[in-house]
């Protein structure tokens, strides 16, 4: 004789089986409720098993899940977003250290107990609207901590919702990006001075990437090579160049270091990566389609390891020069077929 097993809600996981050594066919019957009896017990037992060791195991979960956020050196705190004002229910040792404040004394406030009067409204807006919609943002705040000193708080909220869609809690990482905002904004300092000296220098210079993209130019090159201010700059150093110099410089490197070479970067770049700072005569190209004769220096730079990290090209436009050469000879060859004595001299009195 048999009957299923059941859980609470009616489904059927097994068989009780009553097993005899000889047919008892009416017995069997008049037994059937004895056994149906001890069937539900026997799932009743088998159910209150599967609770305890699934109990077990969330049990274990939540404690891993607990060493997780104890170990994790991002501020963690959870909000209950069905209780007014979506109080903090809870927070792990990085948000105490991050802020001085311990657990004790931040459990029922809201968030904003860290913000103070410089913090961005348009970052406190974007938030609580994130929260008000129950969707999940990422905002940089400017926090306090227990003690009052400030700190660079990059934040993201993350929604939590129950079985059925409704929304309970926030979950709130928080990382203490103070170093690395005021390293950029630093940074963009210096930057902002070495960009003033380029500019203010009156010689072309233009700073490449080991494959020849170049990194920036100063003015003088850029109005040498008829780029405006803001315009993109060129991608490859080379498209500034006269390409058919370069091939036969290419042909000259391949003679003096016996190794093949690129008509391209690598004809310009090859000296300056073997330490030698060259200065020679290019043609450049402008953004006009004008050729204009330059004099230029071109040196590697290095890392505080040694590692070749770039070039740097700095030039002298010779178009002025050449100009003047030009007219000098011109009245040279004047002076020449004259008959009479002419003398010339320079502004500061010299014949």
């Amino acid at each position: 004789a048999g009957v299923p097993l059941r859980t609470n809600a009616g489904a059927v996981f097994g068989t009780l089986c009553a097993y005899d050594q000889q047919a008892r066919p009416a017995s069997a019957a008049a037994s059937m409720p004895t056994l149906e009896d001890l069937a539900r017990a026997v799932s009743a037992v088998v159910e209150l098993q599967a609770q305890q060791a699934l109990g077990e195991l969330r049990l274990d979960e939540l404690r891993l899940r607990d060493r997780a956020l104890a170990a994790c050196s991002s501020g963690i705190v959870l909000a209950d977003a069905r209780l007014p004002d979506t109080p903090i229910i809870s927070c792990n040792p990085a948000f105490e250290r991050m802020t001085g404040y311990r657990r004790d004394e931040v459990m029922g406030l809201n968030c904003r107990f860290l913000q103070g009067e410089d913090t961005d409204p348009a970052a406190i807006a974007q938030l609580h609207d994130a929260i008000g919609a129950g969707k999940g943002t990422h905002v940089l705040l400017r926090n306090y901590r227990k003690n009052g000193g400030p700190f660079w708080n990059e934040l993201t909220i993350s929604p939590v919702h129950d079985s059925k869609g409704a929304l309970t809690h926030f979950i709130g990482i928080q990382n203490d990006t103070s170093e690395r905002i005021e390293s950029e904004r630093e940074l963009r300092r210096l930057s902002g001075i070495q960009r003033a000296i380029l500019d203010s220098t009156s010689f072309p210079l233009v700073a490449t990437a080991v494959n020849g993209v170049i990194v920036t130019m100063n003015e003088s090159a850029r109005k040498l090579l008829r780029l405006p201010s803001g315009e993109q700059l060129p991608i490859q150093v080379a498209s500034l160049f006269d390409p058919d110099e370069l091939a036969q410089r290419a042909v000259e490197v391949v003679a003096g270091l016996g190794q093949a070479v690129d008509p391209g970067t690598a004809a310009l770049f090859t000296p300056a990566r073997n330490g030698v700072v060259e200065q020679r005569e290019w043609t450049w190209i402008a953004s006009d389609g004008s050729r204009i004769p330059v004099l230029l220096s071109c040196s590697a730079i290095w890392d505080p390891s040694g590692e070749t990290t770039g070039f740097l090209l700095s030039g002298i436009d010779l178009s002025e020069r050449r100009t003047i050469l030009d007219e000098v000879q011109k009245l040279a060859a004047v002076v020449e077929s004259s008959s009479d004595f002419v003398g010339i001299s320079t502004l500061q009195g010299d014949v």
